[in-house]
């Protein structure tokens, strides 16, 4: 009986900690969704809270398209770079998405300025995840 050679161990370490780095990124989008949601239907009208679903899904499509379109500049050897740079750019654009929602005076719930500015933590998220 030939039994397959048992990995090594660094070779299962890199990949649990990349499926974890993954399960967090993709947590972390779901939370931001939900919290997106939650923010709009207070200061503005509930029914455009749904709107936030439509952001994160253009957000989402316009990541994976990014890296569809330019897949010759993702290569395997820089995975680990490429994912450490969309994660922090996630990141970063989640924290000042949060701060403008919740710092923005009253004005139209939805204005063009606004729904630019909150594709960009989706689009990253999604660049991670792709």
């Amino acid at each position: 009986m030939h039994l397959p050679k048992a990995k090594s161990r660094d070779e299962t370490g890199r990949r649990v900690r990349f499926y974890v780095a993954l399960g967090l990124v993709t947590a972390a989008t779901l939370m931001l969704q939900i919290i997106e949601t939650r923010i709009i239907s207070v200061i503005s009208w509930y029914h455009l809270a749904f709107f936030v679903i439509s952001i994160a899904m253009f957000g989402l499509t316009a990541g994976a398209v990014f890296v569809y379109l330019r897949r010759e500049e993702f290569r395997p050897e820089q995975l680990s770079y490429d994912l450490a740079v969309a994660a922090l750019a996630f990141a970063l654009t989640t924290d000042l998405a949060m701060l403008r929602q919740v710092l923005r005076r009253r004005s139209p719930p939805w204005s063009p300025g606004q729904n630019s500015r909150s594709v960009s933590p989706f689009h990253f998220s999604f660049r991670a995840l792709s």
